[in-house]
């Protein structure tokens, strides 16, 4: 996927083992979050990644994936049978959001994944994950208590 005819490039991130933690290590930046990505210890579960999305060498977004999550069916949505890849986290670098930028890396991301499909939970970004055609799903306990969930939309062979 590109932008403005340059390539973005998706970078697999490793964080170091504490045991039975993962402690999350990105480089400090201005325009991200540290509290979010710095220091932070997580569950050792083998479905976790987290990844830097970069366009011309500078780093404009971070993701944290979980690639088997099951929908609860109070969303009134079936999980694919290997399950969905959850986008648990995303931030783009402030400096560039509400520029496109978000929306070529997931694109990007979910090509790395092409027969799966992927799940976000909106934190204040309905907009956005509307924005990819995904659909939303409220929760049977009411918003006021419960994020909405987007889903990608079926693959093909999924949708018979």
């Amino acid at each position: 996927m590109t932008f403005d005819g340059a390539r973005v490039e998706i970078q697999l991130q490793t964080p170091r083992r504490l045991e039975r933690l993962l402690l999350l290590d990105f480089p400090a930046s201005e325009h991200f979050n540290d509290r979010w990505w710095s220091g932070v210890a997580r569950n050792s579960s083998g479905n976790n990644y987290w990844f830097s999305a970069f366009l011309r060498g500078e780093e404009i977004a971070r993701i944290h994936i979980d690639t088997n999550m099951s929908a609860d069916r109070a969303f009134g949505v079936a999980s694919p049978e290997e399950g969905f890849v959850e986008i648990v986290f995303f931030e783009v670098a402030a400096r560039y959001r509400r520029q496109g930028r978000g929306t070529t890396v997931i694109k990007r991301l979910t090509a790395l994944y092409p027969n799966r499909r992927f799940a976000a939970f909106s934190e204040e970004a309905d907009r956005f994950w509307g924005s990819l055609g995904w659909d939303r799903h409220e929760h049977a306990g009411g918003v006021i208590r419960f994020r909405p969930l987007y889903a990608s939309p079926p693959k093909r062979e999924d949708s018979s």
